[in-house]
């Protein structure tokens, strides 16, 4: 019998390698002989690199840059593959970086990624793939194109802060002339499809998860209106609407409209790139899941991914999460809700030890549910 393990990161608490080992030493206990795989599975945001890290060949580079706060150092990685990049951009300009601290929606940048850009570059990069999530800032990719030479000038030509407020004062953008990342290729890989503006746009969905206050949210949507406007008629480009343009603060839209970049649809496109099918084809079950089932994984998440491509190849299909708000198990044939046998303190404040235990409070339920595929040896 072989098993599969592709779990999401269990946001903040559980990443997506470390899901998938805790599973597979409990089915290993329990299914004694089985073959187990592990495969690190994201939607774009959390878990991006470990991705791809496990592909043949890929290799972690690391090196310091600007976190999401000037003066901040942080260390960042990404991955390489041959000629291709795999960014996740909370490496450089993640919430996760501001930790303990006072969160500066306003002054939060993305200007610690284009150091990434240009090592890569260096490497002789032809892709680069840009995972987006985790973001502290939302500045629309102004940070990242002040770092590879764009100019972004006020009505006095004088450059702006990079900043939201010096993105109220913007009145012209220039392209570098001689552009480092001129024959580079530029993805923005996303779980959402928010656009850059208006009701469902990047201000008023995620800032205030950045912390931003009804004010500044007002100000962070009249910055990137700005922002969008002079995009339009400096580079004759509109990103305003662009679908997944609203993702990591506006960086999805930054990306098109900077680096004609390409925004593609996180699960289809991780799953495609680490041949997550073939696993799947070729095992007789799988188990994902993540931290919050509820019905916005049934629009492009990578557990709900997981388990349409399981349920093709006719595989059995389990998920494991934290909370279960869906009320029904579709489309798997179970969901296992760890805080349902552990509780919500004791879950939140021992993530593991809670994990390990569900799966084992489930693990004959989990046996008969196999059991009832002929081929397999249990």
């Amino acid at each position: 019998m072989k098993l599969l393990t592709a779990f999401n990161s269990f946001k903040g608490t559980i990443s997506s390698v470390q899901a998938n080992k805790i599973c597979a030493s409990v089915l290993s206990k329990n299914f004694p002989g089985a073959e187990i795989i592990e495969i690190a599975a994201a939607d774009g945001g959390d878990g991006f690199l470990d991705c791809f890290s496990q592909m043949p060949g890929a290799r972690k580079i690391s090196l310091e840059t600007q976190g999401p706060a000037a003066g901040m150092t942080v260390k960042a990685s990404f991955v390489m593959r041959e000629d291709e990049v795999f960014i996740e951009i909370a490496e450089a300009c993640g919430i996760k970086h501001l930790k303990g601290m006072p969160l500066r929606p306003l002054d939060a940048s993305t200007f610690g990624l284009a150091a990434m850009v240009k090592a890569a570059i260096r490497r002789k990069a032809k892709k680069i793939y840009f995972g987006l999530g985790g973001t502290a800032s939302s500045d629309g990719g102004l940070g990242l194109a002040c770092g590879l030479g764009f100019n972004f000038l006020d009505k006095d030509g004088n450059k702006i802060d990079n900043s939201i407020h010096g993105l109220l004062k913007l009145k012209k953008i220039l392209p570098p002339e001689n552009p480092v990342f001129k024959k580079i290729e530029f993805f923005a890989v996303s779980d959402v499809s928010n656009p850059l503006l208006g009701a469902q746009g990047t201000a008023r969905v995620y800032s205030p998860q950045k912390g931003a206050s009804p004010k500044q949210v007002r100000l962070i949507e009249k910055a990137l209106e700005n922002l969008a406007l002079r995009i339009k008629e400096d580079l004759k480009k509109d990103v305003s609407e662009v679908k997944g343009g609203g993702a990591a603060g506006g960086l999805g839209a930054g990306l098109a409209a900077f680096w004609d970049a390409k925004i593609e649809k996180g699960a289809e496109f991780i799953a495609g790139k680490i041949k997550l099918e073939s696993f799947i084809a070729s095992s007789d079950a799988v188990f994902t899941g993540e931290g919050i089932w509820d019905r916005t994984d049934f629009y492009g998440k990578m557990p709900h991914h997981i388990a349409m491509l399981a349920r093709e190849k006719g595989k059995k299909v389990f998920c494991i999460c934290f909370e279960n708000k869906t009320s029904s198990i579709r489309p798997f044939d179970a969901v296992i809700e760890i805080k349902s046998f552990c509780g919500r303190d004791f879950s939140i404040k021992n993530p593991r030890a809670a994990f390990e235990k569900a799966i084992l409070a489930e693990i004959e339920n989990i046996r008969q549910k196999l059991s009832k595929n002929s081929k397999m040896s249990l």
